[in-house]
């Protein structure tokens, strides 16, 4: 996971927030070398104990509202799709499947791609 991190932060980065109160948790949006109109919500993390307290929400806000803010025109994501409350989260926002869902480089369990229009 750390050197997945770090390879990460080789991308110019967009935004990296981290919530710290009620409850923890952080994004990472970074853009995307191959597709300059386009931003890439690699991380967004929250402490299991906050789950449905509105801190991804508004970690997820703030990505989308950082990633106008500089111009760009889509917001993608990956998600395990089995992770229904990410998904939730995500289609409450507005983004869409895009394709059909790919391995997980590392774990291998599938990955769905989604994308927002901004």
């Amino acid at each position: 996971m750390t050197s997945r991190v770090q390879a990460s932060f080789a991308n110019p980065i967009v935004r990296f927030a981290i919530a710290t109160a009620p409850r923890l948790g952080f994004s990472l949006v970074e853009a995307v070398p191959s597709r300059p109109t386009a931003a890439l919500l690699r991380y967004l993390a929250v402490d299991p104990d906050g789950a449905g307290r509105g801190v991804g929400s508004a970690l997820l806000d703030d990505a989308i509202s950082h990633s106008r803010l500089q111009g760009f025109a889509t917001l993608l994501l990956e998600v395990r799709d089995i992770n229904a409350r990410a998904i939730e989260l995500y289609t409450r926002a507005g983004f869409v499947s895009a394709g059909a869902a790919v391995p997980h480089p590392l774990a291998g369990y599938p990955m769905q791609g989604y994308e927002l229009a901004l």
